[in-house]
């Protein structure tokens, strides 16, 4: 038997007007060897995703204790807690409500020590392995609704001209996402005269 780390879903941020909500995996040891008191603990997911600092939300009870630590060199970012206890345990952080199932690992760590790779798996008695798919946020921030009236609508492939983008999937790049900014066309220099 393994750690078992199961979705437990999202909920909306007890902060007026915020859009991020509070997303919550419960892991079940399987044993009281699996996580020991003063290891610490969290899901790695992808440094694409737009995670907040919990530190941003003091008074919300379920991000009391838990961290995110960035690993520029591994490609992900560490979402977790301390363990207190030898029983089962919930890992929370802040994202955008928008989800996808995505390849996460669960990591552990002693004081002192590095990040270590976990086997986990995703139901009792089913597989285990380092990497297992759960519901997670998609990458970058993803915005809904109007832009900005500074911002130009821009269409994508499958969408209306003048839309901001379809309903099936945000831009690639713009003011809104994380991913690889378009730099605008230029015309070509022409020859500088004497």
């Amino acid at each position: 038997m393994s750690i078992v780390v199961t979705f437990a879903g999202r909920t909306p941020l007890p902060t007026a007007g915020s859009w991020y909500q509070i997303w919550s995996y419960r892991v079940q040891p399987s044993g009281p060897a699996d996580l020991r008191p003063g290891q610490r603990i969290a899901l790695a997911l992808p440094a694409d995703v737009d995670l907040r600092d919990p530190a941003l939300f003091p008074g919300v009870a379920a991000l009391d204790g838990a961290f995110i630590e960035a690993d520029p060199g591994s490609g992900h970012q560490y979402a977790g807690r301390s363990v207190a206890g030898t029983g089962a345990l919930t890992l929370s952080f802040v994202a955008p409500p928008t989800e996808s199932d995505r390849d996460l690992l669960l990591v552990t760590r002693g004081p002192g020590q590095p990040w270590t790779v976990t086997p986990f798996g995703t139901t009792a008695g089913g597989p285990t392995g380092p990497v297992r798919v759960l519901t997670a946020p998609v990458p970058g921030p993803v915005r809904v609704g109007r832009p900005p009236s500074s911002v130009r609508p821009r269409a994508t492939s499958g969408s209306a001209p003048g839309a901001w983008w379809s309903s099936s999937r945000p831009p690639r790049a713009g003011p809104w996402s994380s991913g690889p900014r378009a730099s605008p066309r230029r015309p070509p220099a022409s020859p500088r005269r004497p």
